[in-house]
């Protein structure tokens, strides 16, 4: 747990939030593939994945490198193995960014009017 999530944790104590914190952290949560098991490593991504099971769409916004992605996805692939969902449809922004990207050198692909992925 870094610095900053335990100075969280106490001001949800200090505020009265103690049994829901308890609650958070006495629920293991943990997402089943395959291959192998995923875990969330902080307090926000398990927050994030109890979000993901609970509603049918959830937005994930935050910086780069935090595992929004890796932990969707994860989530995604669990759902489609317990035939809880019948396909994983994959979409990204139509942005002047996302063209961009598109065509990064060692791009599979160039073309910046990629259709969504269904799998």
């Amino acid at each position: 747990m870094r610095n900053q999530e335990f100075a969280q944790l106490l001001e949800g104590f200090a505020r009265g939030d103690g049994p829901q914190i308890r609650k958070l952290f006495a629920e293991p949560l943990v997402v089943a593939t395959n291959r192998k098991s995923i875990v969330p490593k902080t307090v926000g991504q398990k927050l994030y994945l109890q979000s993901i099971q609970k509603n049918t769409v959830v937005f994930g916004i935050g910086p780069a490198g935090t595992g929004k992605t890796y932990l969707a996805v994860a989530a995604a692939i669990s759902a489609l193995l317990k035939n809880q969902v019948q396909r994983i449809v994959l979409t990204r922004p139509p942005s002047k960014q996302a063209r961009r990207w598109a065509s990064c050198p060692g791009s599979a692909r160039k073309n910046p009017a990629l259709p969504p992925a269904a799998l």
